[in-house]
């Protein structure tokens, strides 16, 4: 037997000296040999497109790994139990669509043998849940993979793990933090993320009430030579973007046009937790209105680490 090989072995169970549970071993048998080394353990796999293709090796190779892997599968359970304990049904939705949806997202397009028809795979749960909320069922949830046809980096994947969420009438509402500007409590105070890019450690705060701004105030924040007055004038917003190598259409509004500069001057900035709110109707056509200012809408994105982690349009 050698390093990587898979055992399993008999015995009777004891408690050492130490009280830790052990096995005395009186048979070993060999249940699938490893043909090929596993990296030496010092170093473990330093490749990184080996990790990733070779999940196995990285995962029996590196405690770290492994630990990601549970993690991950934790928090998806708590999101669920969270909405679970508020009440709301985690339903199935179809995989396969015959319409595509999710705005203006681009699908896999597939085709079914038995019907003889095109359909498109799922870019996001909200179209059926919003059927649920119709037929009755007020507070529903889904937690799935969707699919998008779009580029593949370390920001974009062409499967994500999408939570829909959907609560009839007023949908579910961000509260307000201590100050009015300020989002709820999250998760615990010192997480850490590292920038591989400069091996740069970056320690973010999820114990303070996060910041909470509309777009326009996060770019002037982080840009202060954009003025808050100016970001609603469709002709400013085209000036600045000039200065960018983004592509701008005579049809674009004002809400389009701010998020292009939100996304050239500002996002990579929001490093710690930050709720981006009540966007411009014509970048979320299919949001929640704002009651007191129709031309906003519900609608929230956190960032973090210079990325949206999550987002949520509230349905009319």
């Amino acid at each position: 037997m050698g390093l990587g090989d898979i055992v399993g072995a008999t015995g009777r169970l004891f408690k050492t000296k130490t009280g830790e549970l052990s096995v005395k071993v009186a048979q070993v048998r060999l249940l699938a040999k490893a043909l090929r080394p596993l990296p030496e353990k010092f170093h473990g796999m330093t490749d990184q497109e080996q990790r990733y293709r070779q999940r196995y090796v990285d995962l029996i190779t590196n405690a770290s790994t492994r630990e990601v892997f549970v993690k991950r599968s934790q928090i998806v359970q708590a999101i669920r139990a969270f909405f679970v304990r508020h009440g709301y049904l985690e339903v199935e939705t179809p995989m396969m669509h015959p319409i595509p949806g999710g705005a203006a997202a681009r699908p896999f397009v597939t085709h079914h043998n038995a019907l003889d028809m095109e359909l498109f795979l799922r870019i996001a749960p909200e179209l059926y849940l919003k059927k649920l909320v119709i037929g009755g069922l007020e507070r529903c949830s889904r937690s799935t993979r969707s699919f998008r046809n779009e580029g593949i980096s370390s920001r974009h994947q062409s499967r994500i793990h999408d939570a829909g969420v959907l609560r009839g009438l007023s949908g579910l509402q961000l509260p307000d933090g201590p100050d009015g500007g300020a989002a709820p409590r999250s998760g615990a105070r010192g997480a850490t993320a590292a920038r591989r890019s400069n091996i740069k450690v970056i320690a973010i705060d999820l114990g303070k009430p996060f910041d909470r701004l509309t777009m326009a105030q996060a770019i002037h924040r982080y840009n202060p030579q954009y003025p808050v007055a100016q970001l609603d004038e469709l002709d400013y917003l085209k000036d600045a973007l000039a200065a960018f190598k983004v592509e701008v259409f005579p049809t674009d509004g004002v809400g389009l046009l701010q998020l292009k500069l939100f996304e050239e001057t500002t996002e990579g900035k929001l490093v710690q937790p930050t709720f981006i709110v009540k966007y411009l109707t014509d970048v979320s056509p299919l949001a929640r209105a704002n009651d007191a200012d129709p031309t906003f809408t519900d609608r929230f994105e956190l960032f973090m680490t210079g990325r949206g982690v999550c987002q949520r349009p509230f349905p009319n």
